[in-house]
């Protein structure tokens, strides 16, 4: 991870002299717009990659990564039934962490 360059610095970097279409903070608008071709989006690998209509732009420099955070009160994390769904969710990301990261399984 860059921690030198943020997202909104690289998409600036990126679009270089161009404006942008849309500006959203919201997934799924970003991709549907891009599938309807309004332009390029952002979008997490392990979402992207299902959609036949995307295809991956290669970016000099590349994006810079973000961490996935699973945030839950401490004393709620020790409710047995919390804490069962804390490590399924934790098997699950792990488990898919090559598709997170658009790497080939």
């Amino acid at each position: 991870m860059r921690a030198s360059i943020t997202c909104r610095s690289w998409l600036k970097t990126l679009a270089g002299d161009r404006g942008f279409a849309l500006r959203s903070n919201d997934l799924l608008t970003l991709m549907t717009s891009a599938r309807a071709g309004l332009g390029l989006a952002v979008l997490p690998c392990i979402m992207a990659s299902h959609e036949p209509e995307l295809v991956r732009v290669p970016t000099e420099p590349p994006p810079p990564s973000r961490e996935l955070w699973l945030v839950f009160h401490r004393d709620v994390g020790r409710s047995p039934a919390v804490r069962a769904v804390i490590n399924r969710i934790t098997e699950i990301t792990t488990a898919a962490r090559k598709a997170f990261l658009g790497e080939q399984s």
